[in-house]
This record gives structure tokens, C-alpha cells and sequence, in this order.
């Protein structure tokens, strides 16, 4: 499999990882390589769980009383950072990125194959009308999860790569948790974001970053109280809007 030049790796997750605060200096840098290389094994994201293998990876060979030193120091710190999988170590920030970065490519070469003679405006019309056919009133014929994105993204008013991005990313991510099809992803997830519209809320957020923060979710999490500064901000909000 031919294994893209780049992907996107947010820092968040490799600054908000504990594991990752609790090295020392150089096992940081130890432990990006050991990322970046996992990148290219197979699958993705993955190390073999073998000593030696990582040990010559990182220049730290058997046998010389200095490395050994150097590695009973890094790999008490290394290893947490990565799950046994079979015969694989696995760090399932580096997996999400890669298998994110293969749903991104094929969304890409799905949405790049498009007629000629169409803006994309209406490319993107008339392909959800040609994917999806004729609806009939509150029903929805089975979707693929392609399909079901583009439902999501319009009906609840999305736009540009990213939202679409995020979009696919939440029909997954909804399929996955719940064992659901795509056209119920759809139907829930346009659902949840009609909800969390109609909730009298002190602050509510937009539909964008109703999905870039994973609000739908845990629709408990709507109504909990607000701290000092999101009181503040949005009360400076209303005052300046009025």
C-alpha cells in the first residue's frame, strides 16, 4: 500500500497525552520517531513488539553497557504510549490519524470525479439528488455512508471541505458507536442538531463547532452549567449585539 507524503497529526494529541509529559527529553523525541515510523508499517500506526527491532531503530544496540543503560531508562517510558496488539505495539492516536487520512483521500477522489459542465454548486445538488432519489416525506431510502454525509451536511446547513469532513467523520464515528446504518446516523445526527437548536441554552454554539467538539455526542452535557468566564463572555456577547 503506497503511504501518503503527509498527514494531518493533530498536536493536540501528542501534547494533551500524559504519557507522552511524563518522559524525560530525549524519550520524546525517541518516541516521535517511533510515529513517524509506525506511518509506514503495516498496518498503519503500528511497531512491531520486538526489542531488538526498536532498539536498532532508535541506535541503541545490544551489548554496549551504555545503550542497554539508556534503554532500561526509555522503554519503562516508551511502552505505556503504545498498546500490545498481537504481535504489534500499537498508539491509537498515530492509527486514528492514518485511517482519518484514508477517509480524507477517498473523499477527495469520490468528490474530484465530477461532470465537467457543473459548478459546484450544483454538482452538489444534483449529485445528492442522483445518489438519493425521490424521498418521500419524512423517509429516507437507504444510504451508503457517503450518501449519508451529504444528508448531513445540508440538512443542517454545513459548508466547505471541513464541514464536510467533519460530517463523514461524525456518520462514522455514530455507525460505529451504536451499530447503526448510515441512513439512522443521518436521520439521528440531523435529529440531535434540530435538539440541541431548540434548547434553551445561556451559550449555544454553531452548527460547526457543534460537530468539530463532538456536542452530539453527550446530549447530557448540553445543559451543564456554564463556568464564571463562558457567563461572562456571552452576556458581553448579548450586550454588544444589542
Amino acid at each position: 500500500m503506497t503511504r501518503p507524503p503527509s498527514i494531518q497529526w493533530y498536536y493536540k494529541q501528542y501534547l494533551g497525552d500524559n504519557k507522552v509529559l511524563a518522559m524525560d527529553w530525549d524519550v520524546r523525541g525517541m518516541h516521535v520517531h517511533l510515529l513517524m515510523l509506525s506511518i509506514q508499517e503495516e498496518p498503519p500506526g503500528t511497531i512491531p513488539a520486538d526489542d531488538a527491532a526498536i532498539r536498532r531503530w532508535l541506535s541503541l544496540p545490544s551489548g554496549s553497557v551504555e545503550s542497554d543503560r539508556t534503554w532500561r531508562r526509555v522503554k519503562s517510558q516508551l511502552f505505556p504510549a503504545w498498546q500490545p496488539e498481537g504481535d504489534r505495539l500499537v498508539n491509537s492516536g498515530m492509527r486514528a490519524s492514518c485511517e482519518r487520512q484514508v477517509r480524507y483521500r477517498d473523499r477527495y477522489e469520490i468528490g474530484t470525479k465530477k461532470p465537467p459542465n457543473l459548478n459546484a454548486d450544483e454538482d452538489r445538488s444534483a449529485s445528492f439528488e442522483v445518489d438519493l432519489g425521490s424521498k418521500k416525506e419524512n423517509e429516507l431510502p437507504d444510504l451508503d455512508i457517503q450518501q449519508a454525509t451529504t444528508f448531513v451536511f445540508l440538512e443542517v446547513g454545513l459548508a466547505g471541505n471541513e464541514a464536510r469532513m467533519l460530517a463523514n467523520d461524525a456518520v462514522n464515528s455514530f455507525i460505529h458507536n451504536n451499530k447503526s446504518s448510515p441512513k439512522e446516523a443521518a436521520e439521528s445526527l440531523v435529529s440531535l442538531w434540530n435538539q440541541y437548536e431548540n434548547t434553551d441554552l445561556d451559550f449555544k454554539k454553531g452548527v460547526f463547532k457543534f460537530f468539530k467538539e463532538g456536542l452530539w455526542k453527550n446530549p447530557a452535557s448540553w445543559k451543564s452549567k456554564l463556568s464564571e468566564k463562558e457567563i461572562f463572555l456571552a452576556k458581553h456577547a448579548k450586550k454588544a449585539g444589542a
